[in-house]
């Protein structure tokens, strides 16, 4: 009898397993697929995350279940985030919800676990990392935002000495984004989103495209850089003068930023010496004290 029972709970769990691993190939069927941009990015990032590769089943499913819920200013507040950090992974805004609900219950069960297998107990507050799960993956596309803007930022002034010389021999600004396209092979954020306008220019005009350009960088520089481009265009004022300019002018803000931040440095700075000077100082002089103390001999 004893058999039976374990054989036919073997069996139950068994089948549970299976209808689970069922719904959740359904669910994964239905997710819709991305395209373009998108697609490149999932498609990358399948190939170089294993970890990618497993949980991305879950997540569709679960983006699957989420996508009735009305919740569409976080859809389109998390679209814009996925836009400006270059769509990591292809994910849509819903897989992104599914991803945070995820985490906020598989970071508490592992908190949970490590805490009870180093202390041989269970503490309640590891649900606290519910809140940190939640929050961390938009709080993470954030901090890939600002590295990313920085990022191109810094390489810009650089792209455009390269499309002015195009410039002066001859060739127009969408020659120019072509020739250094093919020319360079990088995976830095600048020449990813170089590639970007080269297909684009391919299916729409100039202006268009740097639009395009400016809403996926939410950059000062790129927006400042695109508005100039398109107002020399309307008043006819060579391309290659006007990306002189706007290269100057991002050499002068980015060195003023740098010296900024040296003297910010500086300031910070100035506290830690202050600790390190005074605790050197009490070394020192409570030595001497001790050591006076010692030879000083004690009177009856």
């Amino acid at each position: 009898m004893t058999d039976f029972l374990a054989s036919t709970g073997q069996l139950t769990t068994a089948l549970a397993v299976g209808a689970f691993m069922l719904m959740l190939w359904l669910l994964a069927r239905m997710a819709p697929e991305p395209t373009a941009l998108p697609a490149r990015r999932r498609k990358e990032a399948l190939a170089e995350s294993l970890l990618f590769r497993l949980t991305l089943p879950f997540i569709q499913a679960v983006g699957v279940l989420v996508a009735p819920l009305p919740i569409e200013a976080t859809r389109a507040r998390y679209q814009a985030l996925l836009r400006h950090s270059g769509y990591p992974g292809g994910l849509f805004p819903n897989e992104l919800v599914a991803i945070q609900i995820l985490s906020a219950i598989v970071l508490p069960l592992i908190l949970g676990y490590v805490y009870e297998a180093v202390f041989d107990r269970w503490n309640h507050l590891v649900w606290l990392g519910a809140l940190v799960g939640y929050f961390m993956p938009p709080s993470r596309l954030e901090d890939r935002i600002r590295v990313r803007v920085e990022a191109i930022e810094r390489r810009l002034p650089y792209a455009l000495d390269l499309i002015i010389v195009c410039a002066e021999a001859g060739c127009s600004f969408e020659d120019a984004v072509f020739r250094i396209v093919d020319a360079t092979q990088d995976k830095d954020p600048l020449s990813e989103e170089l590639r970007i306008m080269r297909q684009e220019l391919e299916l729409v005009d100039l202006r268009s495209a740097l639009h395009h350009f400016a809403e996926r960088v939410p950059s000062g520089e790129v927006t400042r850089l695109t508005h100039a481009i398109l107002e020399g265009e309307r008043q006819g004022t060579p391309y290659k003068d006007v990306l002189a300019m706007a290269r100057d002018m991002m050499r002068t803000r980015q060195s003023t930023r740098i010296e900024k931040q040296a003297a910010r440095a500086q300031q910070l700075l100035v506290i830690p010496t202050l600790l390190i000077t005074g605790a050197v100082l009490v070394m020192l002089i409570g030595g001497m004290i001790l050591r006076s103390c010692q030879d000083t001999p004690i009177r009856p």
